[in-house]
């Protein structure tokens, strides 16, 4: 469980006040990040304003950690009102890019062994797909690399082809992973600096502009008459609701 101490996406002010803040009191609303995490069998608290790691329990193979820390973060939930929303409850998790990064290196491994084995076996020639990705996976991988791990040698000829062809869809589908996440990132990117972006001084320009040119108070009132509006559709839409 997670409770955010600052919002980096904040709405901007537009004023700004130099005066310093003072510092907090018994009662105020004091955000912080409060962290569960197992340790060698034992399952911790770790809050800011408490003066070290609190012990909550142990697990073992048997009971998972997030079970005995369940029983905390349960307890944290049940303090807030039942129409509150005080906390955010975020899990950290590895990063599906980096994840997805190592799944294909360890599939790229696996082709190599497969088509060297295959190369190797009698009466087997690789096709022109095969050469082009063994001779690209030579310059990844050495015979260091054969001598760990998974083995194809006492497999046929006709299941290491069955099992390139799996290695092959696995290693698109991890690509595939890895393209997906890169877009996301880079429209998160984008979203970010909008969201950041102070749009105030354009706001305020604007206004002057429209002001300046006569053209403001139309536009003050069209606004007014289509809040008016969507008000009432909004009171006619629940009356027809409560019928």
């Amino acid at each position: 469980m997670c409770i955010r101490d600052s919002n980096s996406f904040a709405r901007p002010e537009p004023f700004v006040f130099t005066e310093k803040k003072r510092a907090a009191k018994k009662g105020d609303e004091v955000y912080h990040f409060i962290s569960y995490i197992p340790f060698k069998g034992k399952v911790y608290e770790l809050d800011g304003l408490q003066e070290g790691p609190i012990l909550l329990g142990e697990y073992t193979n048997e009971v998972d950690w997030i079970e005995v820390a369940k029983i905390e973060i349960q307890k944290r939930i049940e303090k807030y009102a039942a129409n509150e929303i005080g906390f955010n409850l975020m899990a950290i998790c590895q990063n599906k890019e980096v994840q997805a990064t190592q799944d294909l290196r360890q599939q790229s491994l696996r082709l190599y062994k497969a088509l060297i084995t295959l190369k190797g076996k009698e009466g087997s020639q690789l096709n022109q797909l095969q050469e082009a990705q063994l001779n690209e996976l030579s310059k990844e991988f050495n015979e260091n690399d054969l001598k760990a791990g998974e083995s194809f040698q006492n497999n046929t000829i006709e299941q290491l082809n069955q099992q390139i062809l799996s290695i092959q869809h696995e290693i698109e589908r991890q690509r595939a992973i890895i393209a997906d996440e890169q877009r996301k990132m880079a429209y998160y990117k984008v979203e970010n600096a909008r969201r950041r972006h102070n749009y105030i001084p354009f706001i305020v320009e604007l206004l002057k502009l429209s002001a300046k040119k006569g053209v403001l108070s139309n536009l003050v009132e069209t606004a007014r008459q289509k809040k008016k509006e969507k008000s009432q559709q909004s009171q006619q839409l629940k009356k027809e609701e409560n019928k």
